[in-house]
């Protein structure tokens, strides 16, 4: 029998020290949250299911955006053994005039969040890094992961057993 979580709420707060690479532009911001399977490039295992949200773009332009934006994911029809292979992603962009591009991001392992939790809402800190893997600030965002569901137990329920009762007198493993 296996334990799973149905939602996964967190909470996008921030960024520190957000550095760009044009010292001339104005860092409004936006993040992207998702889960992913794997380095991101795989077909997503769960298409049917909302796995990305955006928080609004902040506003001031400065290195400390603060969004405060509140997510959540439906985790109820992700099985417990696919957890190790999604990651949680977050996609720092800036938007522009034809539409927008990634400046950092930071991916943790939706296991190992499952595997921290303890029950209590739980804050994180992340190196946001760019494409050549510098570190260009630190994201901050917390999260909790809600109701507990026995998938097992209900996928047993729907289980109907046989109509089909063995003969009396009739042992169902000899067949000669």
């Amino acid at each position: 029998m296996k334990m799973e979580y149905t939602s996964l709420e967190l909470q996008v707060i921030s960024c520190e020290d957000l550095r760009a690479f044009n010292f001339f532009q104005k860092l409004s911001v936006f993040v992207t949250v998702s889960i992913v399977a794997g380095d991101g490039r795989k077909k997503q295992p769960y298409p049917a299911l909302q796995l990305r949200h955006r928080t609004p773009t902040s506003k001031g332009g400065h290195r400390n955006p603060e969004w405060n934006h509140e997510v959540e994911f439906d985790l109820s029809a992700i099985l417990p053994q696919d957890y190790p292979g999604l990651s949680l992603k977050f996609d720092v962009r800036l938007p522009s005039v034809v539409g927008s591009r990634s400046i950092g991001e930071v991916r943790t392992s939706l296991q190992e969040l499952v595997n921290e939790f303890n029950g209590t809402v739980q804050f994180r800190r992340y190196q946001l890094k760019n494409d050549d893997g510098k570190g260009i600030g630190v994201l901050n965002f917390r999260y909790k992961l809600c109701g507990k569901s026995d998938k097992v137990d209900n996928e047993l329920a729907r289980i109907k057993p046989s109509s089909r009762a063995p003969v009396p007198g009739h042992d169902a493993t000899n067949f000669s």
